[in-house]
């Protein structure tokens, strides 16, 4: 019989080890929750809400390109936190796919002079991408000073970033999910 591999990577690995000792309880923990929804295979991230007193609110973000989860996901994940010896006899749970906050990423940047400036910009991209992936999950803000800092690489003179405007700051349900990055050359 064929297995499907499973990817994940090292940190999403690591959380879910550390989230394991959480699965033995059924006292209904937001931690015991977010194991079990982390056990199902396309899941990338949880969070798990009460804040209604009897109602658990559990967001999903899944492996798929923008991390919204398919239908199947979403059932997979409330069957396994349903299921008798996970959830409490009094806890009524709902299994919500995250709700992602789109924004973008353009900036301007100048490069101090020579032939090296396409190389330049292409590792200010690179880290602008580290960066967006490394902000997709729940919990996360998009700070304007790591953008800056993210695009500034060595032989950069000035950047000016002109989207986004503000601080993206997000309610602990909502995942940042940039739509594009636009890096250009300055004069």
């Amino acid at each position: 019989m064929l297995y499907e591999v499973i990817t994940e990577d090292d940190e999403e690995f690591r959380k879910r080890v550390q989230m394991a000792p959480e699965g033995f309880s059924v006292a209904g923990a937001a931690g015991g929750y977010v194991f079990h929804a982390l056990s199902v295979e396309q899941v990338k991230d949880v969070v798990a809400l009460s804040l209604i007193p009897g109602r658990v609110d559990i967001y999903i973000l899944s492996r798929n390109d923008n991390g919204l989860p398919d239908a199947d996901t979403l059932v997979a994940v409330k069957s396994a936190v349903n299921a008798e010896t996970v959830r409490p006899l009094t806890d009524y749970v709902e299994v919500h796919a995250a709700d992602l906050v789109a924004y973008e990423i353009e900036a301007e940047a100048w490069c101090q002079s020579g032939p090296a400036s396409a190389a330049v910009l292409a590792e200010a991209y690179k880290n602008i991408q580290q960066l967006q992936l490394e902000k997709h999950a729940f919990g996360k803000t998009v700070p304007l000073s790591a953008i800056y800092a993210a695009i500034h690489v060595q032989g950069l003179e000035k950047v000016n970033l002109i989207k986004p405007v503000a601080d993206l700051i997000l309610e602990p349900h909502q995942v940042p999910y940039c739509t594009s990055i636009k890096l250009n050359g300055g004069r």
